[in-house]
């Protein structure tokens, strides 16, 4: 599935009665809040108070994925443009 392709389904769920600024908003505050989720998860491991857990973790990384969705969607962006922008800075460091 491409990045864009996605973003159109995901696109499905979004809230469309917010404005865009508190689309934007909710968004990052949507990835902030898995990044914390997935992080706990990472260091309990770590610690070793819990054992490996995998699909939790890609639950996580998913639901990033629709606010990251979300996010773009607000400011009118392609999530295929931006990771193609992304490598295209990645490989110009090099």
């Amino acid at each position: 599935m491409r990045l864009n392709e996605y973003q159109v389904e995901a696109g499905k769920s979004i809230d469309r009665y917010f404005f865009n600024n508190a689309m934007e908003d909710h968004a990052l505050h949507g990835m902030a809040t898995e990044l914390g989720k997935l992080n706990a998860l990472c260091l309990r491991e770590q610690q070793g108070t819990n054992e490996n857990q995998e699909q939790i973790k890609r639950n996580r990384m998913g639901d990033m994925f629709w606010y990251f969705a979300e996010y773009c969607t607000a400011h009118n962006w392609s999530m295929d443009d931006i990771a193609q922008e992304s490598l295209h800075r990645m490989q110009s460091m090099r």
